[in-house]
């Protein structure tokens, strides 16, 4: 009875941990970015994909350019730029976040 007990739990801290982790970052909500102080977030999305490092590099490519719709440019070099988080969500669409300062964006 005891291990059966155990077996139950194991589970249940199992699925609480996978809810916690597929927990919706507010960032992905804020297509196509924002800025704050001196820095400029873009938020990209790629559809689910069988190539993940093709989704993420999509992904990390249309965050860049939600930078660049932020700042109300078509085309900039965006110096200093990253990516510093990636979420997936349920449906396996993969979102990121970058980031690059003000003052890294030239025409």
């Amino acid at each position: 009875m005891k291990k059966g007990l155990l077996i139950v739990l194991i589970v249940m801290v199992a699925t609480a941990i996978t809810a916690i982790a597929q927990v919706k970052p507010d960032w992905v909500t804020k297509s196509p970015g924002w800025v704050d102080g001196d820095i400029v977030f873009g938020v990209g999305k790629a559809p689910k994909m069988t190539n993940s490092s093709l989704q993420r590099s999509i992904a990390a490519n249309r965050a860049r350019a939600g930078i660049l719709k932020v700042v109300g440019l078509k085309v900039a070099t965006l110096k200093g730029s990253e990516v510093v988080e990636i979420w997936q969500d349920d449906n396996g669409d993969l979102y990121a976040l970058a980031k690059v300062v003000k003052a890294g964006i030239t025409e």
